[in-house]
């Protein structure tokens, strides 16, 4: 039995360690759902939580991506953002960056998509310097 028991408390470790807390999960409402299919065809529904801000954030997987879509309260889309990896970064951002900003390194990228405007949110870094850029899709920093 001594020896049984170091795998049982493994086995139960593993099991509470992959439990998932949904405690913070909501329900993604019909207007929410009528726009993602409109806007992302094709896209599947994760699931969705209140973000830091107090935004519903519904997480849905869309052309091989998962993103976060953002809307108020009031069901109404505020932006959608996705992680891009560096090395897939458009060249154009990337020399606004190196010109602008010599010898720092693109830590982090996300794109950012709004009903009016489309940018990369950008952490660089050096040498103990973390700055956080807003480039436009044709390389303009916006700040």
């Amino acid at each position: 039995m001594k020896k049984l028991f170091p795998i049982f408390l493994l086995a139960i470790f593993a099991f509470v360690a992959c439990d998932d807390d949904d405690s913070d999960r909501i329900s993604v409402n019909d207007d929410m759902k009528a726009f993602i299919e409109q806007k992302y065809p094709a896209a599947s529904i994760l699931y969705a939580e209140y973000d830091d801000n107090g935004l519903v954030e519904v997480n849905i997987r869309h052309d091989d991506l998962r993103k976060e879509v953002h809307f108020t309260g009031d069901n109404k889309w505020v932006f959608t953002s996705w992680d891009v990896l560096v090395r897939n970064v458009p060249d154009v951002i990337k020399v606004a960056v190196e010109s602008e900003y010599p010898g720092f390194i693109i830590d982090d990228v996300d794109f950012i998509e709004r009903e009016n405007e489309n940018y990369y949110e950008i952490e660089i870094e050096k040498g103990g310097v973390d700055m956080l850029l807003f480039v436009s899709p044709s390389g303009e920093i916006i700040r």
